[in-house]
């Protein structure tokens, strides 16, 4: 009996320092990543610049270190949108694989398609849905009035509305989820979808960085359609 407790105790040990050194590893290689992608970053930042600028115009910063600082953000905030794939892919699959807990397909394919979604939600937010909203509210000025935006609170506002809208594409992977784990079904969703609609315009009014009814249903709609595509793939689980 004694002598089980021991190799129980001794296997346990083994694990937690096997475990350990494969979470160090991953902030190693997500620190030395995510630092890359910053420097990748660092060289496409005046194209940044010059994108979001264009519908504001000349953009100020209020203290001498406010710029400087800004520019760092962005450096961070590309790294890290450039490492992401690799550091989820490399947590799957020293964290959640060895787990057994979800078929290996199932796993490779829920994180790519995770992937997928955000950057795509992403980049409509800012290719598409930015710019409109932007110069939408920038029509409600005046000549008497000159819009001066601070380049750090601007930035911080676009970083953050592209981040939530690529967050708010992950939608479809959360229902499936709950739907293949058991919690929820196909005629739940479907049954829930008039509330869901509404759900999403309400949203959109919050997240929108525009009051526009155009702009909100440019956000709404795409929503819409990735639940219905979440309701469609539910069924097909079901058969």
């Amino acid at each position: 009996m004694l002598n089980n407790l021991d190799l129980d105790i001794e296997r346990l040990h083994r694990s937690f320092w096997a475990l350990l050194k494969r979470f160090r590893r991953l902030l190693f290689v997500s620190a030395f990543l995510i630092g890359l992608g910053a420097v990748i970053t660092y060289f496409f930042i005046p194209y940044f610049m010059e994108y979001i600028s264009k519908p504001v115009g000349k953009l100020i910063f209020l203290t001498p270190i406010e710029a400087f600082m800004t520019q760092m953000k962005i450096c961070l905030i590309g790294g890290i949108y450039l490492a992401w794939p690799y550091i989820i892919f490399y947590f799957a699959k020293n964290f959640i694989l060895p787990t057994k807990i979800i078929s290996k397909r199932m796993l490779w394919l829920g994180i790519t398609s995770a992937v997928l979604l955000f950057y795509t939600g992403s980049c409509f937010a800012f290719f598409v849905i930015f710019p409109v909203g932007i110069r939408f509210l920038l029509s409600f000025g005046a000549p008497e009035i000159q819009p001066l935006f601070s380049i750090g609170k601007y930035v911080s506002f676009v970083t953050m509305f592209v981040f939530v809208f690529g967050l708010l594409f992950e939608m479809p992977i959360v229902l499936l989820s709950l739907v293949r784990l058991g919690i929820i079904n196909s005629k739940q969703l479907a049954s829930q979808r008039k509330r869901a609609i509404l759900g999403f315009f309400i949203l959109a009014m919050l997240v929108s960085p525009s009051t526009d009814v155009f702009t909100q249903c440019t956000m709404a709609i795409p929503l819409i359609v990735l639940y219905e595509i979440s309701i469609w793939i539910a069924r097909l689980w079901k058969r």
